[in-house]
């Protein structure tokens, strides 16, 4: 399966590499900019850039999503699942990482994936 993953912290991270480990194909990363981190202010990858940089993704970070800036790009990376504007795809797979305003709490991923995938998963 073509993946175009996007996501920047810890938990995505890990998202990530248990795609790669179950040999899905992740055509591209999309994730947040370099910033400065510590007291010393030393220029930092998030952690999805590192993990792709270290298999050999292309990394993509651009300012913002919202101007359209990057859709050319995108739409040229040709993913079969992304979650994204109106990119031609099978399915969405929103992943939230953290308890949102609905309170999904603990099973937020669970939820999230049986929401997509319209089928009772356990």
């Amino acid at each position: 399966m073509r993946i175009l993953f996007m996501g920047t912290p810890d938990i995505a991270a890990e998202s990530l590499a248990a795609l790669l480990d179950a040999g899905h194909e992740v055509c591209a990363v999309f994730t947040r900019r370099d910033k400065p981190v510590g007291r010393k202010q030393i220029l930092t990858a998030p952690p999805v850039k590192q993990l792709a940089v270290e298999r050999g993704i292309p990394v993509y970070q651009p300012r913002t999503l919202r101007d359209g800036s990057s859709d050319d790009i995108i739409q040229e990376l040709a993913p079969e699942i992304a979650r994204y504007k109106d990119v031609p795809r099978p399915a969405i797979l929103p992943i939230p990482g953290k308890a949102g305003p609905m309170g999904l709490g603990g099973d937020a991923v669970h939820r999230a994936v049986q929401r997509a995938v319209g089928s009772d998963i356990t």
